[in-house]
């Protein structure tokens, strides 16, 4: 099973923090991938960057995790996926007209929620209210980490 998890809940997995157990265990199950796009490989790597930069994080922390995640980018953990950017958009749009107002989304939350739609994975997964909101607007089905 194929699940896209938001790129906060993927950084859990190589920065310690709420959830990272969770998440390290539902990586570890064996019968689960998790999808990887350009979104993904942009806002997971930005925000170990960020970590780092504002030091919570160590500097051999913020190198191990980019390696770490390098190395898992090799595996069979992830699924890579290169969504249209054009379809991406107009159905990210169409999201926002349908779940902003309900949910308080934002525009890259929608994006995330739009490339799980485009793909037609099996469940999405978040910790982030808005995104879950969102997400159950576009119908899809939510996958409950915790």
């Amino acid at each position: 099973m194929t699940l896209y998890l938001d790129s906060s809940a993927l950084v859990k997995l190589y920065v310690a923090e709420e959830h990272s157990a969770e998440v390290a265990a539902l990586a570890q199950r064996g019968d689960v991938t998790f999808a990887w796009n350009g979104l993904h490989d942009l806002e997971v790597r930005n925000a170990i960057r960020l970590l780092g930069s504002r030091g919570t994080i160590a500097p051999e922390a913020h190198a191990r995790a980019l390696a770490a995640l390098g190395a898992d980018l090799a595996t069979d953990l992830y699924e890579a996926g290169r969504p249209d950017f054009g379809k991406l958009m107009k159905a990210a749009e169409r999201l926002s007209g349908a779940a902003t107002a309900l949910t308080g989304a934002r525009a890259l939350e929608l994006m995330h929620v739009a490339a799980a739609q485009l793909g037609a994975y099996a469940a999405f997964a978040t910790f982030e209210r808005r995104q879950s909101g969102a997400a159950r607007v576009a119908g899809l089905a939510i996958f409950e980490i915790v």
